[in-house]
């Protein structure tokens, strides 16, 4: 679905709104934003929900080369932010 201004719409799983809730405000580690959503580990759920918004460019890693570490820390896109495309 596209909206009047251009912007194609993105159905999300409410894992995945979580996620881009937690990473709202400021760049998250996994750790934190598998806290933020109720997941105790990492699972196939949530792992398929981080590579889908990274697919979509709704959130990005901010160490691309060592995304596996925890100090890769997650923050939320602008078109993940509601800023649309840029």
């Amino acid at each position: 679905m596209v909206t009047p201004t251009g912007q194609a719409q993105v159905d999300i799983t409410m894992v995945e709104k979580t996620i881009l809730e937690s990473c709202k405000n400021r760049p998250r580690t996994g750790q934190e934003i598998l806290a933020a959503s109720g997941y105790p580990t990492r699972t196939g759920n949530f792992n398929r929900s981080l590579e889908k918004m990274l697919s979509l460019g709704l959130i990005e890693m901010t160490i691309l080369r060592q995304a596996a570490k925890q100090q890769a820390k997650i923050p939320v896109d602008r078109k993940g932010a509601g800023g649309g495309e840029g």
